[in-house]
Parts: structure tokens; sequence; C-alpha cells
């Protein structure tokens, strides 16, 4: 019996790609509430910016949850804020 030869390429780009947009996917279900500190994390900002450039925004302060001094955003509700702040400034 002759055995078979199978080639298989992939391509390293795709598969991070797909990777990477799935555990974002898994990461937006998973995500109810967001801070400024986990935010600026995600965004790779420094929270000094982020205050400066987003969260000073009023668009910002209309979805701003507050606890005593902490700030709470949901964070479906963050990202199309983000977009059209991002479309605006750069």
């Amino acid at each position: 019996m002759a055995l078979a030869n199978v080639e298989v390429s992939l391509n390293e780009d795709e598969i991070k790609q797909y990777v990477e947009s799935r555990l974002e996917d898994l990461i937006r279900e998973s995500l109810i509430l967001i801070d400024v500190e986990t935010l600026s994390k995600r965004m790779c900002i420094s929270k000094r910016f982020l205050e400066d450039e987003f969260l000073s925004d009023i668009r910002f302060k209309a979805i701003e949850r507050r606890k005593s001094r902490k700030r709470l955003y949901v964070f479906s509700e963050v990202i199309p804020v983000i977009k059209e702040i991002l479309d605006e400034k750069f």
C-alpha cells in the first residue's frame, strides 16, 4: 500500500488575525463594565492621555456611571463613542 504525501501551507498572518478577532469577540461578550484603568490598558494609551482626549468629551460624560470615586462605563457603549472621537480628532 502506497503512502500519500500531504502538503499543507499556512498563512501565519491570517491565522494570527483570526485568533485575535475571536479573542476580541469573546472578551467583548464577557465584558459588561470597564473602568478607566482597564480602558487605558486596552487602548494602549496613558491614563492622562485618555483623560485629556477622551474622558473629558461630553459623549463620554453621558455614558459614565459613578460609584463613589470609581468611574465605570458600559463596554458596548464605549466602543462607538471612541470611534466617533477618533474620527473627529485623529
